[in-house]
């Protein structure tokens, strides 16, 4: 669990130049005794709100990843795998046997490190292998590039000033020749 408490500011200290005299305060009409109040603001060291980091139950396993700096073989198998069950302490994941060469303690390992770091407690990282049912980061990855893939054939296909140079010169579009620029590349 992390605790978050409230960093409160140290008054400044103001100097001041040296005023004139004043007149001193006027009386006033005596008033009822008052009664100390507890300040409204907690004390630093008093908790304002707690986050539980150990509720992993509900993650979303490609949304996880990408904030978890995995590189290389590490990388792979944990976008090549599905979460099949979570909780507190322990992720269970399953890849299919396609893939199950990229299984070994030291990216399970490396992958459970990552977790603790992000979690900020100890998680067992433990994988199975056998039949997905849902896409894994690496199968959604591959849809989205093959959609936009799809999209960047349509585009040029439809692209009036394509029609007329292939009208013009009696040529055809290599499919194979046309790439889908990526996101960043604009």
């Amino acid at each position: 669990q992390v605790t978050i408490a409230p960093v409160i500011p140290e008054a400044p200290t103001a100097q001041t130049a040296p005023t004139a005299p004043t007149a001193p305060p006027a009386p006033t009409a005596p008033t009822a005794p008052t009664t100390p109040t507890t300040p409204t603001t907690p004390a630093i060291d008093e908790p304002v709100a707690t986050v539980n980091t150990q509720d992993i139950s509900n993650i979303n396993w490609r949304t996880l990843l990408a904030q978890l700096n995995l590189s290389g073989l590490t990388l792979a198998l944990a976008n090549h795998c599905c979460i099949q069950e979570a909780n507190h302490d322990r992720i269970t994941l399953l890849i299919e046997r396609q893939h199950a060469a990229l299984v070994n303690e030291r990216q399970q390992q490396r992958l459970a490190e990552a977790l603790k770091q992000y979690f900020n407690c100890d998680i067992k990282v433990e994988i199975s292998v056998g039949e997905i049912t849902e896409a894994t980061p690496a199968q959604e990855k591959q849809r989205e590039n093959n959609e936009r893939q799809q999209q960047a054939q349509q585009s040029i296909e439809s692209d009036a000033n394509v029609r007329g140079l292939l009208d013009a010169f009696d040529a055809k579009v290599v499919p194979d020749s046309i790439q889908a620029l990526d996101s960043t590349e604009k």
